[in-house]
């Protein structure tokens, strides 16, 4: 009876309503954000403090979206959305509206049940009017699919199935129709035959929904009309069915749309073959995206002597910065790897920039470090860390070293707007050398170092108007002054690198449709093309004599680094007539009044609420009901769950549990009962029937503190109270006897945690989770506890083989004490598999998983009994070995047989099984058998639901 107890005890605690989350990265709030919010006719804008020229342009542009988005597609609001602005992506990532963390690549997010938008700004103004409008379309999209009401969006949800790429495509063709990443990205698709037919699109996740479902939604735009589009996607809520919409709305099938919308991408696309250049052709591939199965090989910068350039690539999964030989490509020495310390959260992959110094013996590069950007200077050689600078912004991008080596000029975002500053090396002081509204970017100093040449939107003349999006070169004084412009205007135009002399400048211009390499010399400002490619090119960089030119380009679906020799000695020609894709833009006015200004209060409403009805052998038909509300920041959460198999509350199982998330620690409380019931016959005819009412109740607290992304202290307690009531019937039934027992206990934890774990489909597949945890119990709280104590350690291991394969390692041990020490059950699923569950208990136990982790059906699709489509169906092999006792020096590991050796203590299981993702969990299906090298035992089935460990 003790051990059933022990045990119970044990499963409860490792299993607390607030210790549920045993690992997972740290969400920290570095910041406090005092928040207001203003009200337009259709949105409330919440805004923080040194957003006010941010919230000006946002009311603006989602005012002028929403009128777009009426007339496309045909629908109204009815009440008001919120939009919540964050003043850069660091302040972004801290977000509380939702709990999952976000990725430096995440641009923004619409929350569906509240409709929240919810974005970064990220310096440029005109990527955030796109991120604007597209996140509204998402907006517009689920406000006609799904309602505004639970029961509408949950019912929605299951009935309908609408690929990605109808969601993504119709945010970006709605928010820009056409621009030269598109145009890039399908040249390149159609040419070397990578374009997804939409069948397999439907099945499709990534940047292929963006593209190619914009691509679609401008075909079906310029062939059957704009307003099509709205139509389909009422037809798709009407029908509930995706292809049944298409059907009614175009009367095509989705054979019949892609052979149409692919013809028309080949009869544009074809004719260019003959025309464009071919990256390997005029370029010298160091990279090779298909072979590494990586997408981004990105941000050279050559050595100044020519023979090793600095980049970044995803080639490890990992983000890392690399420097590689110009001679033959070979990998001399890995500088920095992002996402695994808080030295290097992220490496700006979306805006990165690496400077060689003049000498060649240090690069300066920014990174995310925790709360702040910074600025490292490192020595190449030892790939240590010489200086670190700490510019006062929001957000720190392409420095660049002084020829002198004595100072850094970058790019910075403070209280939204994105300015040059220049930082000094030894003294570490920064000072601004622009001030306003506009993008300046990707600053460079002139070989003699008087100069500096950036990018930008700004307007020579200003007046009541707020120009963005229209780049040229700026060139201006080192200390900021005497700015001109010397180049004309483009859509995008950026990344310059001077030549030795200081006479020219070679940069990206997206002039003629897609992103290629031009030249513009600065006396006569006269400008030449030097490449012209299919897809895009960035990121160039020169050596300084000249010599060799590095540069990132993107070819049959991914980005690599190039070189070419003797740039300036490349035929160059006149640039034709730029290029205008049409893409949306939104007037705004510089002198707009904000109105209605008021401080944020404390809004609670429904995140969601659902019930659902689920059997067991044991207790039949249960009701289960769960209701999760927040305010509007997501700030303050609340989280009820109760079934409803009782009349009374008080006889149900429920949990309520609250959490307190703005600061950088985070505070739970939960409350909670938990009834079991037990009808006990027994072996001996001798002994009577027990019937068992166990009543669990409790209160929880945990204090989380993060030291920062990926390691944290909890620190809990749980006091409960654990009602023991048994009567003993006789064989009519009649009650014999009856007992009570309470128990009392108070139970402090603390637990060390690492993550750093990359996830897959179904689990992590890279990196590492760690967790130490000690508990004890305070007998002393009343007459009837209990007296224990335990640690236990769990050591999760991941190794990436190649892409999609992964071997991973899980180390877990357990020790108990004290007069009432817990056991520890062994066998099943969650440990040991090849063993029914709980086969074997011990005060001190450990065990270790190894998984081979593979892929194994791609999709599996049935129509009967069942419509079921499932994805990404992933296999795995592994092998158990473990064991438990209660005292080390008992345990035996095996004993000699007459066959040879049999394992006597040591318990080994293996076999085989299968994850799939199902949306809402992920099952796991094993089968198993367990051996003690003797003999091989029936075959044991496993089935769970949950990530892998």
């Amino acid at each position: 009876m003790k051990k059933c107890i022990y045990s119970f005890l044990l499963l409860l605690l490792l299993a607390s309503t607030l210790l549920s989350q045993e690992f997972g990265k740290n969400k920290i709030q570095y910041k406090n954000f005092n928040w207001k919010h203003i009200k337009t006719p259709h949105f409330t804008i919440y805004y923080y403090q040194g957003e006010e020229e941010l919230v000006r342009f946002t009311a603006q542009v989602a005012e002028d979206s929403y009128y777009q988005l009426k007339e496309d597609l045909n629908h109204n609001f009815k009440r008001r959305m919120p939009l919540i602005i964050y003043n850069s992506h660091n302040d972004f990532e801290q977000t509380n509206v939702t709990t999952e963390l976000i990725e430096e690549s995440v641009g923004g997010f619409t929350e569906l049940f509240k409709n929240r938008v919810v974005l970064p700004f990220e310096g440029s103004y005109e990527q955030f009017r796109h991120v604007i409008n597209h996140e509204l379309v998402h907006a517009f999209q689920f406000d006609i699919l799904f309602g505004s009401n639970f029961g509408s969006i949950m019912q929605a949800e299951l009935l309908m199935s609408i690929p990605l790429w109808v969601f993504e495509g119709l945010a970006e063709f709605e928010s820009l129709n056409w621009d030269s990443d598109s145009e890039g990205y399908l040249r390149d698709a159609v040419i070397n035959n990578q374009l997804l037919p939409i069948q397999t699109l439907n099945y499709t996740a990534g940047y292929s929904s963006y593209k190619q479902g914009q691509s679609i939604y401008q075909f079906i735009s310029e062939t059957y009309g704009r307003k099509k589009i709205g139509e389909l996607l009422h037809t798709i809520k009407q029908k509930k069915d995706f292809e049944k919409a298409l059907k009614m709305t175009l009367g095509l099938s989705t054979e019949q749309l892609n052979r149409e919308w692919t013809k028309s991408l080949k009869k544009k696309y074809w004719p260019l073959i003959d025309k464009k250049d071919e990256l390997e052709v005029i370029a010298r591939k160091l990279t090779d995206h298909r072979k590494a199965q990586n997408a981004y090989n990105v941000s050279p910068s050559i050595s100044p002597d020519g023979t090793k350039v600095a980049f970044i690539s995803n080639k490890a999964q990992y983000f890392e910065l690399l420097i590689m030989s110009t001679l033959d490509g070979k990998i001399l020495k890995k500088v920095a790897r992002a996402t695994k310390s808080s030295t290097f959260e992220s490496l700006h992959i979306l805006r990165p920039g690496i400077s060689w110094s003049s000498d060649g013996s240090a690069i300066a590069f920014s990174a995310k470090a925790g709360k702040d950007d910074v600025i490292y200077i490192m020595a190449v050689e030892h790939a240590a860390i010489l200086t670190t600078l700490r510019p006062e912004c929001d957000a720190v991008y392409s420095p660049h070293f002084s020829p002198d080596g004595n100072s850094v000029v970058f790019a910075g975002v403070k209280d939204g707007m994105s300015d040059i500053y220049i930082i000094s090396v030894e003294t570490k002081e920064t000072k601004q050398l622009t001030a306003d509204v506009y993008d300046d970017r990707d600053p460079v100093f002139s070989p003699e170092g008087d100069h500096i040449v950036f990018s930008s939107d700004r307007e020579n003349e200003s007046d009541s108007i707020w120009h963005y999006g229209n780049y040229a070169l700026f060139l201006m004084n080192s200390n900021g002054e005497n700015v001109e412009q010397i180049s004309e205007r483009e859509s995008y135009i950026g990344t310059p690198t001077f030549s030795h002399d200081g006479r020219k400048v070679i940069f990206v211009s997206d002039r003629e449709g897609v992103n290629n390499l031009y030249v513009l010399e600065i006396d006569s400002l006269n400008m030449y093309r030097i490449t012209d490619v299919f897809g895009n090119i960035s990121s160039p960089t020169l050596s300084q004599n000249d010599q060799k030119l590095a540069f990132a380009g993107y070819e049959q679906g991914g980005w690599d680094i190039y070189v070419i020799r003797d740039p300036f000695e490349y035929p160059m020609e006149e640039p034709s007539e730029r290029v205008d894709h049409h893409t949306r833009y939104t007037v705004v006015k510089m002198d707009y009044e904000l109105e209605n200004e008021e401080k944020a209060g404390l809004k609670f409403s429904t995140d969601w609420a659902g019930g659902y009805l689920v059997f067991s052998n044991a207790y039949g038909f249960q009701s289960l009901m769960s209701v999760a509300i927040s305010d509007i920041l997501g700030n303050n959460r609340i989280f009820f769950a109760f079934d409803l198999y009782s009349r009374n509350l008080l006889d149900s199982n429920f949990q309520i549990v609250y959490w307190y998330l703005p600061k950088r620690w985070d505070l739970g409380a939960a409350l909670y009962q938990e009834k079991n019931y037990y009808l006990i016959f027994p072996i001996d005819p001798n002994e009577d029937i027990e019937f068992r009412e166990e009543t669990l109740r409790g209160i929880s607290l945990l204090l989380r503190l993060p030291i920062d992304k990926y390691h944290r202290f909890d620190i809990g307690a749980d006091a409960f109270s654990i009602q023991l009531y048994s009567e003993w019937l006789d064989e009519h039934l009649n009650i014999i006897k009856e007992t009570h027992e309470p128990y009392y206990l108070l139970v402090p934890t603390v637990s060390w945690i690492r993550d750093t774990a990359l996830w897959g489909y179904t689990g992590p597949v890279n990196g590492e989770r760690w967790k130490f945890s000690f508990v004890k119990s305070i007998p002393q709280v009343a007459k009837n506890s209990y007296d224990y104590a335990f640690v236990y350690g769990d050591l999760r291991n991941y190794f990436r083989i190649v892409q999609d394969y992964s071997f991973a390692t899980r180390l877990y041990g357990f020790s108990s004490w004290g007069k009432d020490a817990l056991y520890f059950p062994l066998g099943g699923g969650e440990n040991i598999r090849g063993y029914d569950y709980y086969s074997f208990y011990g005060r001190k136990a450990g065990f270790v998983n190894f998984e081979l982790r593979y892929p194994f059906i791609d999709r599996f699709k049935v129509r009967f009994p069942l419509p079921l489509d499932i994805q990404g169906i992933r296999g795995v092999t592994f092998c158990d070995i473990g064991g438990v006792t209660d005292e080390i020096k008992q345990f035996r590991t095996a004993v000699k047989s007459d066959g040879g050796v049999k394992l006597e203590d040591l318990k080994v299981g293996f076999g085989t099984g299968i994850r799939m993702n199902l949306g809402i969990a992920i099952l796991k299906y094993d089968i198993a058998w367990h051996t003690n090298l003797e003999s091989v035992s029936r075959m044991h089935m496993h089935f769970s639901l949950g990530s892998e460990f």
